[in-house]
């Protein structure tokens, strides 16, 4: 983005599936970010390994994320320097360098650990100076649709009212004078489950859409 908040874009890893990129932060003094790639849809508190993404390659050059940790139980990393990392794991406080060499600071006492406390987001006391932020010297603006590029379909706006109207009378958990409950074993009415709609979910299970990979994993 630039200092005026325009120019949004994906920085890294759009098209890279199975991982949740998380709390990144600028290194200073350099182009790079570090991050935590937490595995799957991001374990408990975003643990994960701690990466170093370098841009000047594009958002797709995998090869430019290098992960320095060599377990998957670190979050939060904060940038001390280019090589310097403090990060936190369940119960401390660590410095680790781009090497993955770790060092550990503060350990939590085991009386601390009994109601499932965990250490996060650890900050050195001394702030150093923030960069000059453009976009906090104006104003927002309002938001508006990019020239000449459609609008992004959203699932329980634009599809769930379709599926009320032609399907659900049919796939349902409850019977009615169309037919069901649950024809063809498929479910495509809008309750929520714990992460997607119960028609979301079976759409994908099932095959019944094709989003350009036509595989059956996350993004």
């Amino acid at each position: 983005m630039n200092p005026d908040g325009t120019g949004l874009m994906v920085f890294f890893g759009n098209q890279h599936p199975n991982v949740v990129m998380i709390d990144a932060k600028p290194i200073p003094g350099t182009r790079k970010v570090v991050a935590s790639f937490s595995p799957g849809h991001g374990r408990t508190e975003h643990a994960g390994a701690i990466a170093i993404i370098d841009p000047d390659q594009g958002p797709d050059a995998k090869d430019m994320a290098r992960t320095i940790t060599k377990g998957h139980n670190y979050r939060d990393p904060y940038p001390l320097s280019e090589n310097l990392f403090l990060v936190a794991t369940n119960h401390a406080i660590e410095l680790i360098d781009d090497l993955g060499n770790s060092t550990v600071l503060w350990s939590m006492p085991a009386d601390w650990r009994t109601g499932r406390m965990c250490v996060h987001e650890p900050r050195p006391l001394a702030a150093r100076e923030k960069e000059y932020v453009m976009a906090l010297q104006r104003p927002p603006s309002m938001i508006e649709p990019f020239a000449n590029v459609p609008d992004l379909i959203d699932f329980p706006r634009d599809i769930q009212p379709l599926l009320d109207k032609y399907c659900v009378a049919c796939h349902d958990y409850d019977a009615s004078p169309r037919g069901g409950p649950m024809s063809g074993g498929l479910i495509f009415s809008g309750d929520h489950g714990p992460m997607f709609s119960h028609s979301y979910y079976n759409l994908t299970i099932s095959g019944q859409y094709i989003d350009g990979r036509n595989l059956r994993k996350s993004d």
